[in-house]
């Protein structure tokens, strides 16, 4: 996830702004100049932008219960037993 606000916005069009662009300009080949294009242009954007980690389990859902979050780790586990083994004590259980 990608840390997306004015501030950065703003800082990303500054300095795309601030960028020479003559060398891509200057080039005969269509193919090496997209890439040096594309160079500065996730440079920038990478300096802008920085990655966040967010952890979704716990914020999005918050009625999720210890007790709920053992029976879903529990089930988990034996689903692939009663499907593997097709037992009908491990289904019951």
């Amino acid at each position: 996830m990608r840390g997306i606000n004015d501030q950065s916005v703003l800082l990303f069009q500054l300095l795309l702004s601030h960028e020479n662009w003559k060398e891509i300009f200057m080039e005969d080949d269509a193919n090496i100049s997209f890439n040096k294009f594309l160079n500065i242009y996730l440079r920038i954007f990478h300096s802008c932008f920085n990655k966040k980690c967010k952890d979704f389990n716990t914020i999005s859902k918050p009625w999720i219960t210890k007790g709920i979050k053992t029976s879903c780790n529990r089930k988990r586990v034996l689903y692939p037993k009663a499907r593997d083994k097709n037992e009908m004590e491990h289904r019951l259980y």
